[in-house]
C-alpha cells in the first residue's frame, strides 16, 4: 500500500483554510499592533505638544498596515518590521518638524 493512497482527497480545501486564518490571524495582529502604536504616538505627541500633525501620519500608518496585513503569509515578522520603521520615520518627522517651528 502507498503512502499516497491514504493521503485526504480535499488537500486544496485545507489549503484555503490556512491562508484564511493566516490571513484574519495577520490582520487581527496588525490592527493590535497599531492600536498600541497609536496610544505610544499620542503620549508622545501630547508630550511634544505637536497633537496638530498627528492624524494625518497615523492614517497613513493605519492604512500602510491594513494593506499589508491583506498579503502576510510566512513573512509577517519581515513586514512588522518594516511597518515600525515607517511608524518610526514618521514620528521622527513630526518631531523634527516641531523642533523647526519652534525656532
Amino acid at each position: 500500500m502507498n503512502q499516497e493512497a491514504t493521503l485526504p482527497k480535499n488537500e486544496g480545501g485545507n489549503k484555503v483554510k490556512q491562508v484564511i486564518i493566516v490571513l484574519v490571524g495577520g490582520l487581527l495582529l496588525a490592527i493590535f499592533i497599531i492600536s498600541g502604536m497609536k496610544e505610544f504616538s499620542i503620549a508622545m505627541m501630547k508630550k511634544a505638544k505637536v497633537w496638530q500633525s498627528l492624524p494625518y501620519e497615523l492614517s497613513i500608518l493605519h492604512r500602510i498596515a491594513l494593506l499589508s496585513a491583506c498579503f502576510i503569509r510566512h513573512n509577517f515578522l519581515i513586514l512588522t518590521l518594516i511597518i515600525l520603521a515607517i511608524w518610526i520615520g514618521a514620528v521622527l518627522t513630526v518631531a523634527i518638524r516641531a523642533e523647526r517651528s519652534k525656532k
